[in-house]
């Protein structure tokens, strides 16, 4: 709702008070009631139910105030805080009704502690997701757009049986579920997975997780692993390293390339360590370079066996 519209509203109300305060007499003395005392009491209670609803009143639209002009600043953080404002000033102003109709401010100090304690007991779950959601919106642990990893005992992950040959890889399984923050609510948030399923977790759970963040402010780049298979017989060893490095010539090779292992008696494996942007396809990236690495490979083959038949021919 609009601000104007909302003042607009406040000033009817506060006019309703002023009128009500000259016809309620005049109104109940109608209806056959002239005790003054009844009188009295009958405005007093209505003005406190006038009050209530302007107080209420007035602390929304303070909220929504805040979340407007925050907004552009502040983000989804301008909810949060127009939230607080707004669920703290629904206290305040109830406790200030409460006040003028002789509950004294101990036994109200003492019936809130008792309820607060029996509502945060029963109300545990809801309140520690609501807590954990401020903290996560306000510190900032994560924000919509993050494309994140949740590694969490409480997120249960398996990742799929690899086949034996896997295992010989240096690349490293990162468990957990993968996606891209598109919400992040007072009590859960919403993951986009890559198979573009929802994922919503529970904010406490988010918060006590390790969340491994592929968009952080702090590194715009990303390594990625090329390996390729050749085989013994059909390679020079001594210059294998070189001629995978003129291949990769185009790449931003930060490391290798050099042979990482053995991964059976006939073949080794080559590998090199290449920078993308963090905004990069990677994905295109390493397949241009392994299929570079493939189509070295078979060229080193095709030209092994061909000096092996001129020799033979000879």
């Amino acid at each position: 709702m609009r601000l104007s519209l909302r003042f607009a509203i406040l000033i009817f109300l506060s006019f309703l008070v002023v009128v009500l305060n000259f016809i309620i007499p005049y109104i109940l003395q109608g209806l056959g009631i002239t005790n003054q005392s009844t009188i009295s009491s009958v405005i007093f209670y209505l003005r406190i139910v006038l009050y209530i609803f302007i107080g209420l009143w007035i602390v929304s639209s303070i909220a929504e105030a805040i979340r407007v002009y925050s907004q552009k600043r502040l983000g989804i953080r301008a909810n949060v805080i127009a939230n607080s404002v707004k669920y703290f000033g629904y206290m305040l102003v109830l406790l200030l009704i409460l006040l003028p109709l002789g509950v004294s401010s101990s036994t109200l100090i003492a019936g809130s502690t008792f309820a607060g304690l029996i509502v945060g007991l029963a109300l545990q779950p809801v309140l520690s997701n609501f807590f954990a959601g401020l903290l996560i919106m306000l510190t900032g642990y994560i924000t919509v757009g993050d494309k994140i990893r949740i590694v969490s005992t409480q997120v249960p992950f398996y990742p799929a049986q690899f086949p034996a040959y896997k295992y010989f890889s240096t690349d490293f399984i990162e468990q957990g579920y993968k996606g891209t923050v598109v919400e992040i609510d007072l009590f859960y948030s919403r993951i986009l997975l890559e198979n573009l399923r929802e994922l919503r977790v529970p904010n406490i759970v988010l918060l006590n997780s390790a969340v491994l963040d592929y968009t952080s402010k702090y590194s715009e780049e990303q390594v990625i692993n090329v390996r390729a298979e050749f085989p013994l017989t059909f390679v020079d060893i001594s210059n294998l390293e070189n001629l995978v490095k003129e291949e990769l010539k185009d790449f931003n090779v930060i490391e290798g390339p050099y042979i990482n292992e053995q991964s059976d008696k006939d073949h080794v494996i080559v590998l090199a360590r290449l920078k993308v942007g963090i905004n990069e396809d990677w994905r295109k990236i390493k397949s241009d370079a392994l299929k570079r690495l493939l189509k070295l490979r078979q060229e080193l083959i095709v030209k092994k066996q061909q000096d092996s038949q001129q020799i033979k021919n000879s």
